[in-house]
Parts: structure tokens; C-alpha cells; sequence
């Protein structure tokens, strides 16, 4: 990449729902740049800035000590972002902005993607057309992160995505419509896509595993008429989670005659089916606990749903003193104590 001719217009922030361009100007970009990541990226500093962030020199001097030593002896100081901190040099003697920025955008390629607009048009006609990609492929391109993604991202092979989105795209009662909510979006589908961008967007086997289990929470959704996933109720998740305990049919009897006669075989099912279990519930527990934290839901239904509720109802207790210490505890309450032993309170 060439940092002297880059146009900052060429680059996407997939940061944001909906996608959009960084401004033309490099000013502008620069602005933009240094809000969205929440540090100063390149800024030039004179006295009559130092001026106008302050109410005296003094107060200057304390709250920007280097900037004032430089600008002693430079008419001008540049504050610019590389290798991760900020740096201070003279005017002179600073990188050009271009460059500064071109360098931030290629250090956090993964939200900032460099997309010329020709390029963008062709990626749109293809996804619209006959050949759009599907599954891993769609989610891998830079329109994956469009709210509109969720559904290709959760969809299975055989489903129906129009049908799907129509399921996605609602809010039910526990969504936030409140300025609170700093998702700053209003429906399922959206919400859904920034979970798996914040979360699963780093490895592609998580995404799949995500997917797999958003997918079997939808399905059952559907099966049972519950949803959409923003009005699910403690009562719905425990529901799910019995379901879970129980996967197959009740009445296949012949399929249970054929685990118990082969115990080997019968327990590494269950432990397949365990495992399972866990992996659905962790990522059902994630997704409300983000939605909660980001503000999209008023309430968390998904509470310790993965905690193992089931084992601590049926946990059989256990002695844990030896036999003979339990004999002569026993010798003593029946009044027939050993020499040496005080008599009973």
C-alpha cells in the first residue's frame, strides 16, 4: 500500500450499521478517525490553539507540558498516532497527515477496509445478482456487516432467508427503545449482527459455532412459536434448555435398547450430547448478557441459564468421614462412650 497517494474515501468503517465511507478530505478523515477510535491520530498544535483549550498560558503549560516546551522553539508541533502511542515532533520534522493516516487504517484493517468505490460497485451488483455468495463466503466480505448480514450468517443451507428475515427484523418487549441503548439499533436482526461482529468476527470456526447454535434457537423458536428473540422470557430459555436435556424422539425406543446394550458406546454419546448442551447454552448466555450490557434488552432472561442447574437439583450427598469415625460418633450419642471421651452436652 502506498501511504503518499492513499484517498481516504477508498476505505470503509465497518464499525458502524450501516457501513459508510470516510470523508474525501484527509482533514476530515483524520476527525473521524481519532472520534471512532477514541485518541488523537494527527494534530497540529500552536500557540493560539494552546490558547483556545485553556483559559491562560499556565494553564496550558500544566495541562500540555511538551506541547508548550516545543512550540518555545517552533512556530508549530504535530501530535500523531504510530506503533500505537502518541508522538510529538516539530512541524518540520513530523510525517505528513496522509501518512499517519494511511498507517492507523492499515493497523486496524479489521474495522477499517480498503475498498475503492469502483470496487464496491461491483461487489454490490454481484451480491444482488444470481451468483451472490452464501454462508462463510458472504460473511467474509466487506457487505458482511451490513444489519441485513445476520440472517445470512444464522440462515441454514435449506431455510428460507426471506422468511427468516421477516422473523429477525422485530423487537419484542424487552427491547430498549430508550436513548440508553447504545446499540442505537431497534430490531433483532441488526442487534444480531453486531453480537457476531463484536464477538465472533476474529475466528471463523467461532462464527460457525455461533451460527450453529443461533440457528438451532431460531428453529426451536419456530417450532414452538415463541420469538422473536428479544421477547423470550426466563420461562421460554428454561423451556429451551429442557429441550436440550432431550433431543431425540421419546417413542425411539429401539434406539435407547441399542445404547443400553452398548454402555461404551452409550456414554460417549452423552458425553457428546453434554458438551453440546454447554456450547448452546454459553452462547444463548452470551448474547442476552451483551444485548443487557449494551442496553438493546431492559432485562437478561438468559441469568445462569448455562450454569448446571440440573446437576446441583439431583446432587445426592455423601459422607465424607470414615466408617470408623462415623461408629464412634454413633457409640457416643447411644450413651455407650469409650474411656477418655467427655460425656454429651
Amino acid at each position: 500500500m502506498k501511504f503518499a497517494t492513499m484517498t481516504p474515501a477508498d476505505w470503509l468503517d465497518t464499525g458502524t450499521l450501516p457501513v459508510q465511507r470516510l470523508p474525501s478530505a484527509i482533514d476530515a478523515a483524520l476527525a473521524y478517525v481519532s472520534e471512532a477510535l477514541g485518541h488523537p491520530v494527527y494534530r497540529r498544535w500552536t500557540l493560539a490553539d494552546l490558547k483556545r483549550v485553556a483559559p491562560s498560558l499556565a494553564d496550558a503549560k500544566r495541562a500540555h507540558p511538551a506541547v508548550f516546551a516545543l512550540l518555545l522553539e517552533h512556530d508549530a508541533a504535530i501530535e500523531y498516532w504510530s506503533h500505537g502511542r502518541l508522538h510529538l515532533a516539530a512541524d518540520r520534522a513530523a510525517p505528513a497527515a496522509d501518512v499517519i493516516l494511511a498507517r492507523v487504517l492499515h493497523a486496524h484493517r479489521r474495522r477499517f477496509r480498503h475498498l475503492p468505490a469502483a470496487t464496491a460497485d461491483e461487489v454490490t451488483d454481484v451480491s444482488n445478482g444470481p451468483n451472490r455468495p452464501s454462508g462463510d463466503a458472504a460473511a467474509a466480505g466487506p457487505v458482511a456487516r451490513e444489519p441485513a448480514d445476520a440472517v445470512a450468517l444464522v440462515a441454514s443451507g435449506n431455510g428460507d432467508p426471506a422468511a427468516l428475515r421477516t422473523w429477525l427484523t422485530r423487537a419484542g418487549r424487552f427491547m430498549n427503545a430508550s436513548p440508553t441503548n447504545s446499540l442505537g439499533v431497534a430490531d433483532d436482526a441488526q442487534a444480531l449482527a453486531l453480537f457476531l461482529r463484536d464477538r465472533a468476527q476474529r475466528s471463523p470456526h467461532t462464527l460457525r459455532a455461533y451460527r450453529s447454535e443461533l440457528r438451532r434457537l431460531v428453529s426451536w423458536c419456530e417450532a414452538h412459536r415463541r420469538g422473536p428473540l428479544s421477547d423470550l422470557t426466563r420461562d421460554d430459555l428454561l423451556a429451551f434448555r429442557r429441550s436440550l436435556d432431550h433431543p431425540g424422539h421419546a417413542g425411539n425406543t429401539a434406539g435407547a435398547a441399542r445404547a443400553v446394550a452398548s454402555g461404551s458406546a452409550s456414554t460417549v454419546q452423552r458425553s457428546r450430547s453434554d458438551a453440546s448442551r454447554r456450547r448452546a447454552l454459553a452462547v444463548i448466555s452470551s448474547l442476552f448478557r451483551y444485548w443487557q450490557k449494551t442496553g438493546y434488552l431492559v432485562v437478561n432472561p438468559a441469568v445462569e441459564l448455562a450454569g448446571d442447574g440440573g446437576a446441583r437439583m439431583t446432587w445426592t450427598p455423601t459422607r465424607i468421614l470414615p466408617a470408623r469415625v462415623l461408629r464412634l460418633c454413633d457409640a457416643v450419642t447411644a450413651g455407650d462412650r469409650p474411656a477418655g471421651v467427655s460425656p454429651l452436652v
